[in-house]
């Protein structure tokens, strides 16, 4: 931070990256270059698989070459598009069969869209469920696999599409499929925060507790929003050295949102390990709101 103004440096193996204000990013150039042997390439377009392209006030960025590589690894570069990812009730179908396909390949596909998942946050559900069968994939998975693919054969253009905005806005949603999981009944929680225009981060994650209603899932999985909230609030204030507006978490149960007010809400609810009441007390403290 040089007068107010962050220069933010990421570095891996060999590669750098300098973001912030010019006239510090060229200083910084310069001061890097009397200690070390460096090469500069200008603005970013490739970095790790990922694609970037920048004009005045905007940056997308994809992986549409690392997408079609997939598809072409996979021998599914000519198949036809889905428009979902998985399909409605997926679990269901051949939910009793326990044919093993091979699970090198298996695993070589699902940790290829894991990467994927960087900028494309539309397959961050699909790819957790496939996760699940890294073990044992059985035949029901693998056609759920080659369905994500025929997704992504649609939308190997999509990406993340950033535009300048007025000032630090950080918001959230968060949802939770109660007992989706059919072998042990554990929801899943996800969440995505956007900072300004578009998305920042992202997750989906089975909940590591059976929950028992509907309220106590989706209270779970908002305060797994609120861990993720305040993370990103302490980033936020150490680029910009200055403290944000409180983070508005979007819930659609109303349940939860009554209970994030008032933990007592209903006696029903006494079940809900203390554990997850901390996002009661985020919400008194005005750290963030649902």
């Amino acid at each position: 931070m040089v007068d107010g103004k962050p220069l933010i440096i990421v570095l891996y193996v060999d590669d750098l990256i300098l973001t912030g204000d010019d006239q510090l990013i060229q200083y910084c150039k310069e001061d890097l270059a009397r200690e070390f042997e460096m090469k500069d390439m200008g603005l970013m377009h490739y970095f790790l698989g990922m694609e970037v392209w920048q004009k005045d006030g905007e940056v997308f960025v994809s992986q549409g070459k690392y997408a079609n590589e997939i598809l072409r690894h996979f021998h599914m570069e000519k198949c036809k598009p889905m428009q979902t990812p998985l399909a409605r009730n997926w679990r269901k179908e051949d939910a009793t069969s326990s044919e093993v396909v091979a699970t090198t390949i298996y695993r070589q596909l699902v940790g290829s869209l894991m990467y994927l998942v960087k900028t494309q946050p539309d397959l961050c559900f699909a790819v957790n469920q496939l996760s699940q069968a890294m073990v044992q994939p059985t035949k029901l998975f693998w056609k759920v696999a080659k369905n994500v693919l025929r997704y992504l054969r649609g939308t190997t253009q999509y990406g993340l599409w950033y535009r300048r905005t007025e000032g630090v806005k950080l918001q959230g949603f968060t949802n939770a499929d109660w007992a989706g999981s059919p072998s042990n009944r554990k929801s899943t929680s996800g969440g995505i925060f956007n900072l300004g225009s578009t998305a920042v981060s992202w997750y989906s994650r089975k909940q590591r507790s059976v929950a028992l209603s509907s309220t106590k899932a989706e209270y779970m999985a908002a305060s797994q929003a609120a861990c993720e909230a305040i993370w990103m609030q302490k980033i936020l204030v150490r680029l910009f050295g200055q403290m944000i507006d409180p983070t508005m978490i979007y819930c659609d149960n109303q349940s939860c949102i009554k209970l994030s007010e008032n933990p007592m809400f209903h006696d029903r609810s006494k079940h809900i390990d203390i554990h997850y009441h901390h996002l009661w007390d985020c919400v008194v403290k005005r750290i963030m709101m649902l």
